[in-house]
């Protein structure tokens, strides 16, 4: 399997002696290899607002993303006998070939930025192959999803656009997943790529802001774009029911309105506490089981895997 999203890296970085290879949390090197994970994007979530608070953090967003980047590249080096870092999709076959699960760096709101669009290619100089435009805060390139609709219906900046634009040429794949719904649909009118929505749920089965109504599930399946499901029960029901079955209710609902080619998988894991019935990626053989009642062997595989690389693929060429 590839999972599009989790936050274990924040762990990594702000907690002491919390390890990758074996920890307590929904991912560890341990677990994905217990899992079947063929690969894993590491997001560098950019800690503001209350979060930087509650964490006593000084450092700034590029700041902190360089200590958080050291700390990824220590842990990788590490546990070179399990994980090897790929940038593209050959890699990542290249490492199966040899007995390796692969990691992909990513970025979790592009606030790091600070009003640099140079930084864009210093991030993936780095390794960095996805960015999501923005997290729960406004920043330079636009606003985040919110409840109010007239805040909802906020588009991208100017610095937005142009940063768009760059990660384009670039071949980094952009994230919308966060974003305010007219930055969505200014991401679907100037991207000449494909995009992501890494880790969210379909708005249809629950009406959470951070989901994606049908109109954008489809935008996105026409772009060739994929959307990574997420595991977080407050996005699969307004019952806050982590159960596989309303993963699979999910599941069934992107399929019958945008196609199988634009589903997989962005758990989301590490980056929330509720009860949830696949709570680490050592539980992912449970959701394959459930899949095999509900789709053939061939569209499993483009939820696990296929629709992933052939996204990333398309993001680099």
């Amino acid at each position: 399997m590839i999972d599009l999203h989790c936050d274990t890296l924040m762990l990594c970085t702000l907690r002491q002696n919390y390890s990758l290879r074996r920890n307590s949390g929904a991912v560890s090197l341990e677990k994905m290899r217990a899992g079947g994970v063929l690969a894993q994007c590491f997001a560098i979530f950019i800690p503001t607002g209350d979060e930087a608070a509650e964490e006593k953090l000084s450092l700034a967003p590029y700041e902190y993303y360089l200590e958080a980047l050291k700390v990824y590249r220590r842990e990788l080096e590490n546990n070179r006998d399990l994980i090897l870092p790929a940038l593209c999709v050959e890699d990542i076959a290249a490492n199966k070939a040899k007995g390796f699960m692969s990691s992909i760096l990513t970025v979790e709101d592009a606030v790091l930025l600070e009003g640099d669009i140079s930084r864009i290619r210093r991030l993936y100089n780095d390794g960095v192959r996805m960015m999501s435009l923005c997290w729960n805060y406004e920043n330079e390139l636009c606003f985040p999803n919110n409840p109010d609709d007239s805040l909802m219906r906020l588009g991208l900046k100017d610095f937005g656009f142009n940063c768009v634009e760059e990660m384009n040429s670039l071949g980094m794949a952009v994230d919308v997943s966060h974003l305010s719904r007219g930055g969505f649909w200014d991401v679907a009118r100037h991207s000449k790529k494909p995009f992501a929505a890494s880790h969210s749920c379909a708005a249809a089965l629950c009406p959470h802001p951070r989901n994606l109504d049908d109109e954008q599930l489809r935008a996105l399946a026409d772009k060739g774009g994929i959307v990574g499901l997420n595991f977080f029960p407050a996005f699969l029901s307004a019952e806050k029911s982590g159960s596989t079955e309303l993963i699979i209710r999910h599941m069934k609902h992107i399929y019958n309105t945008s196609g199988i080619d634009c589903l997989s998988l962005g758990s989301d894991f590490d980056g929330f506490d509720m009860a949830c019935e696949i709570d680490g990626c050592d539980k992912l053989p449970l959701l394959h089981r459930a899949m095999e009642t509900e789709f053939s062997p061939m569209e499993i595989e483009k939820i696990c895997s296929l629709n992933a690389l052939r996204f990333f693929y398309d993001c680099a060429n």
